[in-house]
């Protein structure tokens, strides 16, 4: 099969399975997001990546802004496959439901580890993270809700001869911790997309999302949009 064909079907075969899905809940709350992402990553020395990310994330069908943050994330290479990971998230969220609405400031930070490896064409990667987050400037007397989960990604890419737009698919399981709230949602995430790398500008990506939760008395669903360029120094 042309691998245009197949990677085109493969696309409009991920969104007949996640629209199977959608419809499958009843009583789902879905919306649509947009998320944009501007980044800068880049080696220092041999072991050592950082990176620089500015996001900004629209909700209520993508006419809202539902949160703007600024990460910060260091990968340490222990060897070509395996490398530790850290990133520290500064957040602001619109909050625009609820009896307690505006702008709220957080900070995030995840701690884990990658690995990977490959097989033939295909590229695989594995991601643990443990996260935190809580509000800034707010003590649990004062309302103060920290929440935590633990992560893993996998992720899989299809490396095509003589074609520059790889499929990438992935998938993520959100394991709510021993939160400080009561029915915190676990959650899933699944994402088909690819990355082009131009030389001397940069990488861009789009990807298409589905996430939704599994244990929530209130079931929410989302479609998400991602575009993302990150240029390497």
């Amino acid at each position: 099969m042309n691998h245009k064909r197949l990677f085109l079907s493969v696309i409009v075969l991920g969104v007949f399975v996640t629209s199977l899905d959608l419809n499958a809940q009843d009583g789902r709350l879905n919306d649509f997001e947009l998320w944009a992402k501007l980044a800068a990553e880049g080696d220092i020395g041999q072991r050592i990546k950082l990176g620089l990310e500015e996001q900004i994330r629209f909700d209520e069908n993508s006419s809202e802004v539902k949160n703007y943050f600024t990460e910060l994330a260091l990968n340490y290479r222990l060897s070509d496959n395996f490398a530790l990971l850290g990133r520290a998230r500064f957040l602001t969220r619109n909050d625009n439901s609820g009896g307690d609405q505006g702008k709220k400031n957080y900070f995030r930070y995840q701690l884990g580890f990658r690995l990977k490896h490959q097989t033939g064409q295909f590229r695989f990667n594995h991601r643990f993270l443990y996260q935190r987050r809580d509000r800034f400037n707010l003590t649990p007397e004062e309302g103060d809700i920290i929440v935590k989960y633990a992560r893993y990604r996998f992720k899989t890419e299809y490396k095509i001869k003589k074609w520059k737009y790889d499929p990438i698919f992935t998938a993520e399981y959100f394991l709510a911790l021993d939160n400080d709230i009561e029915e915190l949602p676990n959650a899933f995430r699944l994402g088909i997309g690819t990355e082009r790398k131009y030389e001397g500008f940069g990488t861009l990506g789009l990807f298409y999302r589905y996430e939704w939760t599994t244990n929530f008395i209130y079931p929410e669903g989302n479609f998400i949009l991602a575009l993302a360029y990150t240029y390497t120094f």
